[in-house]
């Protein structure tokens, strides 16, 4: 069963993002895209309600392909949970004054119990020196906070994404079934093959 995940909105920002020279945006870009392709289907994403107007009051223009693909996917409500979770962390000053958008996903995620949140807000969102203050927060009003990372602490790894060793390890897979799924039987099948070799 895939884990769910919650797509911040700064991750469509960069992926459509067109960073020309600067060094920093194009990089970003860049991590927001590889996760995009690589990794976006190994996930049940979802967005929050207000994703669209966000990203318009950022000035952000989604073209309409990603539009419907961000459409499909589910949508979640700002609640009474959601906004009193979301004042906590910045009066109980878990986050920067100034982090009122970060406040918002954070508390998205944790009160519709999402495992992940997937942000490039690397100052307030992904940023260490808040972690623990925020997860006592969360905790304190009974939600469990999100595991917070950016695109390349999500991208699995390379072994994972190689169709060569996934074919490996479907045969592997067969081969332990076949073998009663074993430890006993399944070694002494690659024994006999190993002494047919060696003949």
């Amino acid at each position: 069963m895939k884990a769910r995940l919650y797509l911040e909105t700064t991750i469509v920002s960069y992926l459509v993002a067109r960073p020309g020279s600067n060094a920093k945006a194009r990089y970003y870009h860049e991590m927001a895209k590889q996760w995009w392709d690589k990794r976006l289907t190994k996930y049940k994403v979802c967005v929050p309600e207000d994703l669209f107007a966000e990203l318009e009051a950022d000035g952000v223009a989604v073209p309409r392909k990603l539009k419907s693909q961000l459409e499909r996917f589910p949508a979640l409500p700002l609640t009474p949970a959601v906004t009193e979770l979301s004042d906590a962390l910045l009066q109980w000053q878990a986050l920067p004054d100034d982090a009122t958008r970060a406040a918002k996903h954070i508390a998205m995620a944790a009160v519709h119990g999402i495992k992940f949140l997937l942000s490039l807000d690397l100052h307030r969102t992904v940023n260490a020196q808040f972690r623990r203050d925020i997860e006592a927060v969360c905790e304190s009003l009974g939600h469990r906070c999100p595991a917070i990372g950016y695109p390349p602490q999500f991208m699995g790894s390379d072994a994972e994404d190689d169709p060569i060793i996934a074919e490996i390890r479907a045969i592997r897979r067969k081969l332990w079934a076949e073998h009663g799924n074993s430890p006993e039987q399944y070694l002494a099948h690659l024994l006999s093959k190993s002494l047919m070799t060696a003949r």
